[in-house]
Formats: C-alpha cells, sequence, structure tokens
C-alpha cells in the first residue's frame, strides 16, 4: 500500500514538473523601477518590445484589453479562438496564442497565454491591459519616457489621486460635465480630447450645440478602414477631474462610441499622467498648453462655414455639409470668385505663398495673402461675403456664422511630428515655433 501511494506521489510529481509555466513577470535587474523611450507615430506612443528576442514598434494602448500581434511576430501554438469588440461595438476575430517571451525595458513576460494575434492589425503590436495590469505607468509626454513599477510611489506620486475602476483590464475615471458626472475610458490609443455617447447624455438642447455630418473614415487598426456618416454634436465647455477645473474644452457627443472616452488630447493637457493600476489611481501632473487638435477642431468644427474649396488656380467649392453654407444656397461645383471684395481670379504665386524665417533658434511662419482671405472665410471672421459663379450666374452671399467661438489661446503644444511650417488656419499673423510649442504673438 505504501508503495503504491510512493509512485502515485511521483506520478502527481512528474507531472506536474512537465507542465508548462505560464504568465510569469521576470526581473532582468534589480531596480524597482523600470524606463522606456517611446516616439509619436499618428499621435499614438510606441514603444520598443522585444519578443522572442526580435525588436518591434508596439502602441502602449490603455484602451485594449489584451496585448495584440500582428502578422510579423511568430507564436508558438494557438490557446484557442477569440473575439473581441474594438470602441464602436464591432466584433473582430483574433486568435488566442501563447509567445515564449516578450520583454519590456528589464520586464521579461514569459509564457503569457492571453495574447491575441490579430489579421489584419496595422502595426506590429499593441501592449494591452494584460501586461499593462501589473504596473503603475508614468507617461512623460515631453521628455517621451514611460517609467513603470509594481509600486506607485517609487515614481514620485504625490497627492491623494483620482479613483480608478479598472475593469476587465482596462481603466475608467469619473469626470463631470456640464454638472454631470460620467466614467470615461482612458484611452491611450484614441487621439481626442473627449468623446461622449450621446445616448448617455442628459443634454436634451442640442440645438445650442454645432452640428457637424460628414463622411469619415473608420481608423481601427484591425480591419480595413471603412466609410461611414459620422453625426456629432461639438460643444465647448468647462470640465472638472477632481479638483483640476479645465476651461474651455471641446466635448464631442456622438453616437460614433461604444464607450465613454477620453484619448491622448485629453492626457496631454498635463506634463506627465500616472495610471497606477494595482493601486487604482490616477495621478495627473502639472497642466501646460492646449494642443494643434484643440485649434484644429475649433476652427474647422465650431467657427466654420462648412465647406470645402479648392486652393488654386481656380476656387471651386469641393463639398458642402449640411451647414451655414449649404443654408444659404452654396453648392458643389460652384467657383468663389472673390472674399471680402478682394478678387481671387489670376493672382501671382506669391499671393498664395506663405513666408517663413527663422528666429533666435525657432521659427516664424507669417501667412500669404490666401491663407488669410480662407481664414476669413472658412474660421476667423463672425461674417464673411463671397462673389459666386454657378454656370453662367453670379451672386453675392454674407454669411453671418451662428456659432463662433473667439478665445482661441495665444500658445500651443505641438510636437516633434507637426512641420514647423504647417498652417493653422484661422490664426492670422506670424507663428513662432520652438521646440515643443507654438506661440502667437498679440497683433
Amino acid at each position: 500500500m505504501i508503495k503504491i501511494r510512493f509512485a502515485v506521489l511521483i506520478m502527481v510529481i512528474l507531472a506536474s514538473g512537465c507542465q508548462p509555466e505560464t504568465n510569469k513577470i521576470i526581473y532582468l535587474n534589480a531596480q524597482r523601477i523600470d524606463t522606456v523611450h517611446f516616439k509619436y507615430k499618428n499621435e499614438e506612443i510606441i514603444c520598443n518590445v522585444e519578443v522572442n528576442k526580435e525588436s518591434f514598434d508596439f502602441t502602449f494602448d490603455t484602451g485594449a484589453s489584451n496585448t495584440a500581434l500582428g502578422n510579423g511576430i511568430g507564436y508558438s501554438n494557438i490557446v484557442e479562438n477569440k473575439s473581441f469588440m474594438d470602441a464602436r461595438g464591432i466584433s473582430h476575430q483574433a486568435k488566442g496564442v501563447m509567445l515564449d517571451s516578450l520583454t519590456i525595458g528589464h520586464r521579461l513576460f514569459s509564457k503569457f497565454d492571453s495574447y491575441y494575434h490579430v489579421s489584419p492589425l496595422d502595426k506590429d503590436g499593441i501592449i494591452g491591459g494584460n501586461i499593462l495590469k501589473a504596473f503603475a505607468w508614468k507617461i512623460n509626454f515631453a521628455d517621451q519616457i514611460i517609467t513603470f513599477s509594481e509600486n506607485a510611489e517609487n515614481l514620485g506620486v504625490t497627492g491623494e489621486g483620482i479613483p480608478l475602476i479598472v475593469h476587465k483590464d482596462v481603466p475608467y475615471v469619473g469626470i463631470t460635465v456640464d454638472n454631470e458626472t460620467f466614467m470615461f475610458l482612458v484611452d491611450t490609443g484614441f487621439s481626442v480630447f473627449m468623446l461622449l455617447k450621446k445616448n448617455l447624455s442628459s443634454k436634451d438642447e442640442l440645438g445650442e450645440m454645432v452640428q457637424w455630418t460628414e463622411n469619415s473614415l473608420y481608423n481601427t487598426p484591425f480591419s480595413d478602414k471603412q466609410d461611414f456618416i459620422d453625426t456629432s454634436y461639438y460643444h465647448i465647455e468647462d470640465i472638472s477631474i477632481q479638483d483640476q477645473i479645465l476651461k474651455d474644452e471641446i466635448i464631442v457627443y456622438t453616437s460614433f462610441t461604444n464607450f465613454n472616452l477620453i484619448g491622448m488630447d485629453f492626457l496631454r493637457r498635463f506634463e506627465y499622467v500616472i495610471i497606477d493600476y494595482p493601486g487604482k489611481k490616477l495621478y495627473l501632473g502639472p497642466r501646460v498648453f492646449k494642443s494643434f487638435r484643440y485649434v484644429s477642431t475649433v476652427l474647422e468644427k465650431i467657427n466654420t462655414v462648412g465647406l470645402q474649396v479648392e486652393n488654386s488656380p481656380v476656387h471651386k467649392v469641393i463639398a458642402v455639409w449640411d451647414s451655414l453654407a449649404f443654408q444659404n444656397g452654396i453648392a458643389p461645383g460652384d467657383t468663389i470668385l472673390a472674399i471680402n471684395g478682394i478678387s481671387l481670379e489670376e493672382q501671382p504665386e506669391a499671393f498664395y505663398k506663405d513666408e517663413i524665417k527663422s528666429v533666435d533658434g525657432g521659427y516664424t511662419v507669417s501667412p500669404s495673402q490666401w491663407n488669410q482671405l480662407s481664414s476669413a472665410l472658412h474660421f476667423s471672421d463672425t461674417s464673411v461675403n463671397l462673389k459666386i459663379k454657378r454656370h453662367s450666374n453670379y451672386q453675392e452671399v454674407t454669411l453671418n456664422r451662428r456659432f463662433y467661438f473667439q478665445d482661441l489661446p495665444d500658445t500651443i503644444q505641438t510636437n516633434n511630428s507637426w512641420n514647423v511650417s504647417r498652417q493653422i488656419p484661422g490664426t492670422l499673423g506670424p507663428k513662432i515655433s520652438k521646440g515643443n510649442f507654438l506661440f502667437f504673438p498679440k497683433q
């Protein structure tokens, strides 16, 4: 009897020894914190990740519950078939696979069995919640450095932090909009400031907002790009998160998303953020300036008259949405002959050329006469007069904006991915670019 029991014990030990170890984090050095550098690409955070001893560029995406692998990455075996939903509620298929090793900084994730192999995927991979949940992550946006540790105290946190809810390995935080608090998914894989799902809002007076309808590309990394009709409502108002008040921010009310979201444009209002998964806290660093995206959205979606025009040499109207221009009878194919009494016909090349000069370690960009008139047409003036030609008929149209937000910032963030000579439509006068900021001197 004793021999039988001993034999069974040996078999159990041998069987357990043959089973592969899973979900183990191995520390390749003794430091309590680790550091990785990142770069920006299409306003996403791109980090170097080593998979099976090969180097790849992964998107750091707190909005993804699982780490995803593209076609260029090999895996050891398929665990099971999976399906998942993206931010629009669209279902995608994936293979649940295992990797021999994945390394971020000096942290090696060995034998994890919950990676998604997705085809197609328009990047090498995505770092998702199944890895992120083990650490607190400090994202320094200006220096483009991420430091992480099991304990947020090692990252120099101050204050009590803002409570996070981590659900299915993704973080949510409460933010107050128009005196009502909503839960928002904290999504570093999304470029926008804030999206609020329309049917979750208590706002009944959508007429007080700017409606914008357009044919857009749904940019998802998990499938081919798809056209869809996006109808959103834009509104400028103050928001608050704990004791922080962010004034004159753009809230987009939309049915586009399956969740309320805050994205990179929100997080980059601060020098850094710390997302502490184990401690379930969000820490916000010192405030910084608003962004290029903020100014562009005000000008292109709120102050706009709602049409697209060819730049030169003939200024034909390409598209008109349900907007001020449409309501005043302007149609695709019309030609704009003059703006505010200034003719656009047979103008010389200098009429369209910006003046760019180096100055004091940066650049100044003085807009061309065409850019100034284009700004007046699309964005800058509360009213604009147009001379229009349709076939052989001529008419003058005055567009008076109902919505117009004038209090634009005089300094904004940019980053190295933006060409310093790029025009921000609707801002007149010289622009000075230095480092990560653009300055607009008062006239």
